[in-house]
């Protein structure tokens, strides 16, 4: 999922994102511009949409010059994982944060890797109102993928992982 301006891209094609990724001196790496202060640890629950999608939401904002604020994965995952901790998908999480929002991580009450949306704080409900996301665009192909970075979105990659992915082979390959 694309998440950024309140608008489709266009797909680009591959000489007009070369250009667009290569041709500014000053542009700067995703990882320039939010360093290790942006990543969030989901510590083994399976919320990685969920916090991928506050990251995502939090980094749009601050590219349109709002206030940074952190948002909670944990109420993001919590929003529409059925009360189970088994994963959801990107499209249902872009979703819940254009109808309800995502609450912050400063919300009171809320709990740090708690992924049941009935012990979340009514204070977070409340408080996501006022951090619904954007329009998103989903990308179908890596080109639109692409396409919507050099564009200036800011992307979501799901990468689907069984049990077994934190055990390496001796090459350190997962």
């Amino acid at each position: 999922q694309i998440i950024g301006a309140d608008q489709q891209h266009n797909d680009l094609d591959a000489d007009a994102i070369k250009k667009a990724v290569t041709g500014f001196a000053n542009r700067k790496r995703a990882r320039e511009i939010w360093g290790d202060a942006w990543i969030k640890d989901q510590d083994g629950i399976g919320a990685c949409q969920g916090y991928a999608s506050a990251s995502a939401v939090e980094r749009a904002r601050w590219l349109r010059g709002q206030v940074e604020v952190k948002l909670s994965g944990d109420f993001a995952y919590a929003l529409v994982n059925g009360g189970r901790d088994n994963g959801s998908q990107l499209a249902n999480g872009l979703r819940a944060c254009q109808e309800t929002g995502y609450a912050p991580e400063s919300t009171p009450g809320l709990v740090r890797w708690e992924y049941r949306l009935s012990r979340m704080p009514a204070a977070a409900k409340e408080a996501a109102k006022r951090f619904r996301g954007f329009e998103g665009d989903v990308a179908t192909t890596e080109a639109g993928l692409y396409s919507g970075l050099a564009q200036g979105f800011v992307g979501v990659i799901a990468v689907h992982v069984a049990g077994q992915y934190s055990r390496l082979d001796r090459h350190g390959i997962s």
